[in-house]
């Protein structure tokens, strides 16, 4: 029985950005529409000597952006599950967003911090637990555009 429900995602790169470019997305001065996709990488690790650890099949997997948390896409993972004090290495996640409203003062921001290499978004892992949804763990990881967008 897997009772550890620490999971851990990868702190391999940065996580790639791609759908979002600067030059053509990000126009500055107004409201945008956006279908940005991430592909992300998701590791999962026990600390423990007595239990494993595990990320559920279909944990959803949410990406926000700033400090107002808005949603830019989401999506799955594949289940997984490790031994006691064992660990795998990344996975791939792909989430996509579509027709994401993003307003303008914002826009502007996120192309500047793309432009300069500084675009943060938050990764939030969710996994269903008991009545409700609980969240497993959130990061703050930086994004880097696709090299053939820029």
């Amino acid at each position: 029985n897997q009772r550890s429900r620490r999971t851990t995602p990868s702190p391999s790169p940065p996580s790639p950005a791609f759908g979002l470019d600067p030059a053509t997305d990000l126009r500055k001065g107004g409201p945008a529409l956006l279908s940005p996709v991430f592909n992300l990488t998701v590791g999962v690790a026990s600390r423990s000597r007595a239990y494993g650890a595990c990320i559920g099949p279909y944990t959803a997997v949410e990406v926000s952006y700033s400090y107002l948390r808005l949603p830019l896409a989401s999506g799955s993972t594949p289940g997984v599950c490790v031994g006691p004090l064992e660990l795998i290495g990344p996975r791939a996640v792909v989430v996509h967003g579509r027709d994401v409203a993003v307003l303008g003062f914002l826009v502007d921001s996120l192309a500047e911090e793309m432009r300069s290499g500084e675009a943060m978004v938050e990764v939030k892992l969710i996994e269903g637990g008991g009545g409700g949804w609980w969240d497993v763990e959130t990061r703050w990881v930086r994004v880097e555009a696709a090299a053939d967008r820029l």
